[in-house]
């Protein structure tokens, strides 16, 4: 005759959590339930930012372009008429030229400015981005030539 004994603890062993006592991972995922949760979801969100970076700029464009402001992000290497092509998008269409970055920019960034370019296209009716640049670049070569040679 079997011992009840033995009997009765080989069976509340193998109820308990059985794959679990095999692997330690389990066993934690199981204790700190509330951490798991919390790890998980700040994963599944910073993965869910970083593939809506498109979308959040493109709407935040068009939110802005809504409400009548119209606004471009800079980035990249500079031209050195930028301090008078932003004068000139301003004063002619009052729209900001914002330095947001050098050379790494997040798509976010790229989106915002592509979305709000061409709403200011539209809006005026031609490429005032060209024109402006066209004759910042004509001040700025205007202004070194009236300069005296330092180099003498």
């Amino acid at each position: 005759m079997p011992n009840p004994d033995t009997t009765s603890k080989a069976k509340s062993h193998h109820l308990s959590y059985g794959s679990a006592r095999r692997n330690p991972l389990l066993t934690f995922l199981r204790a700190h339930k509330l951490l798991s949760a919390t790890s998980i979801s700040i994963i599944a969100i910073a993965i869910t930012w970083s593939y809506s970076a498109s979308l959040r700029g493109s709407v935040a464009a068009r939110i802005d372009v809504a409400r009548g402001h119209y606004e471009v992000h800079s980035f990249g290497l500079p031209a050195r008429w930028r301090p008078q092509y932003a004068q000139l998008l301003h004063d002619r269409y009052g729209i900001q030229l914002r330095i947001i970055a050098g050379c790494v920019v997040s798509q976010s960034e790229v989106d915002y400015t592509a979305v709000s370019y061409d709403a200011a296209i539209r809006h005026f009716g031609h490429n005032i981005f060209s024109e402006c640049a066209t004759d910042a670049r004509k001040a700025y070569e205007k202004s070194l030539a009236a300069q005296p040679n330092s180099t003498e």
